[in-house]
């Protein structure tokens, strides 16, 4: 999922969304996945 771009997509949703029930819901996604967390903390990417 991360070399396809579903990291980086959560991310465009977490911060760009007008939804903020979308936004909570990317957020949460990318917080409740150990390699997504882990693939924030090595590139610096804050959520």
């Amino acid at each position: 999922m991360i070399s396809g771009g579903a990291l980086w997509e959560l991310v465009r949703i977490s911060r760009d969304c007008s939804r903020e029930d979308i936004r909570n819901l990317a957020r949460q996604t990318l917080n409740s996945s150990l390699t997504f967390r882990s693939e924030l903390r090595r590139l610096r990417i804050e959520c």
